[in-house]
């Protein structure tokens, strides 16, 4: 399940319930920066859509988790504030 940063300079991927992101540099040939691991979760399995996406600055995350396998609780506010109607 990877995404891109909304600048597409970052790219971020789940391995082994861990959220992992590399800086992708562009130029004459792609350049990967340094893995970072940003957080553990264990994702809700199933289903067709992602489990997770990134803010556009790529600073905080949605995540679909399986209850109780955090000790740290996600809070979304305003999100609708941002849609066009």
């Amino acid at each position: 399940m990877p995404a891109w940063s909304r600048s597409g300079t970052e790219l971020f991927y789940w391995e082994r319930a861990q959220l992992v992101s590399v800086e992708l540099r562009a130029g004459p040939e792609i350049a990967l920066g340094a893995r970072k691991t940003l957080f553990q979760a264990n994702l809700q399995t199933g289903g067709v859509l992602a489990q997770y996406d990134p803010d556009p600055l790529g600073q905080h995350f949605v995540v679909a988790a399986v209850p109780g396998s955090s000790s740290r609780l996600a809070v979304i506010s305003n999100v609708l504030a941002g849609l066009e109607r």
